[in-house]
């Protein structure tokens, strides 16, 4: 489901600091998308690939009445999540991980001048989230592939720092700093 096989490879590295055993990476269909992610990471003991289609999910309650999955996996005393593939197979996961594909939304960078990256978001360099447009700072989930809260308000915060030291540079005539 992952449409980017760098970005499939880092979820994975996160994923299977959770795993208990390994990671499979779901490419609902897609045998080109799971060809290119072994491609992007090399053959891995951590990880594998598989494209069937999904049909659906179902959430197991923990009730103890689950089936175990055609991997052994779910043994039926712990909840997780039964993917059912549109073949009618199945296999139990403990938990899923997903990092949906994002689009900024708004006109705002291109009618400022700002460049976008490959991803779509806006293009800043140093550490306060400035662009390529002078006097025009980014910040939040906008300029960063790190969608997360915490990340966004601390991006924020230093994109403020960025401007007012550029407003006391200019203001006194002195050189960038940084």
């Amino acid at each position: 489901m992952l449409a980017v096989p760098a970005l499939a490879v880092h979820m994975a590295h996160m994923a299977a600091q959770l795993a208990p055993q390994r990671v499979t990476i779901y490419t609902h269909g897609d045998p080109a998308l799971a060809a290119a992610i072994i491609a992007a990471s090399g053959p891995h003991p951590g990880w594998m690939t598989d494209a069937r289609a999904i049909a659906r999910l179902e959430l197991l309650d923990g009730s103890g009445d689950e089936a175990e999955g055609e991997d052994g996996s779910g043994d039926g005393k712990e909840g997780g999540i039964v993917i059912v593939f549109a073949d009618g197979s199945r296999v139990t996961e403990g938990f899923l991980a997903h990092s949906p594909l994002t689009a900024v939304r708004g006109p705002w960078a291109e009618q400022l001048g700002c460049g976008r990256t490959r991803a779509g978001d806006w293009e800043v360099r140093g550490m306060f989230g400035e662009t390529g447009v002078a006097g025009v700072y980014a910040a939040g989930d906008c300029m960063t592939p790190l969608k997360v809260a915490a990340n966004a308000v601390a991006s924020g915060a230093t994109a403020g720092a960025g401007v007012a030291v550029r407003l006391q540079e200019e203001r006194w005539g002195l050189e960038p700093l940084f």
